[in-house]
């Protein structure tokens, strides 16, 4: 947050530590929201996990997917829209491992969940995620057929 407020972006929103007694003795940020941002920015462009959003103006659906791509990272990404078939298609364009749509934060064990380019390393949950734990293995044994019966 710091980064940003160098750079010369507005904080809308936030910004600083919580004033409840109960988050004092924590690292706690309030919901934080920057606007005005250049998508090169280092806080358009690093995964925070925190409670921070930067707000980016576009005026096209094909410019506002090519600021959501023009990051490193791939996690997860949101559109929010009333409507699905619109949200849908951009939803595919997203190169992001879970792409929620008027929803977050939403996950299911049955569904596998990682991210796309530099974001975390391959899947967790569902089948897809059982089997980045295992390994394939081709095993061939010799029946005893002698060799020159064999059809190869």
């Amino acid at each position: 947050m710091d980064s940003g407020k160098k750079d010369g972006f507005e904080l809308a929103l936030g910004g600083k530590a919580p004033h409840s007694p109960e988050l004092a003795k924590g690292n706690f940020v309030e919901p934080t929201i920057f606007v005005g941002m250049d998508n090169r920015a280092r806080i358009a462009q690093e995964e925070i996990f925190g409670p921070v959003l930067t707000v980016n103006k576009f005026s096209s659906d094909d410019e506002e997917i090519e600021l959501a791509n023009d990051v490193v990272y791939g996690l997860v990404a949101g559109v929010w829209s009333r409507d699905l078939t619109r949200a849908r298609k951009i939803a595919n364009r997203l190169k992001a491992g879970t792409v929620w749509i008027n929803e977050w934060h939403l996950l299911n064990e049955r569904a596998p969940f990682g991210g796309y380019k530099q974001s975390g390393i391959g899947r967790e949950f569902g089948r897809i995620g059982v089997e980045e734990y295992m390994e394939i293995k081709h095993i061939h044994v010799d029946d005893g057929v002698p060799r020159e019966k064999r059809v190869w």
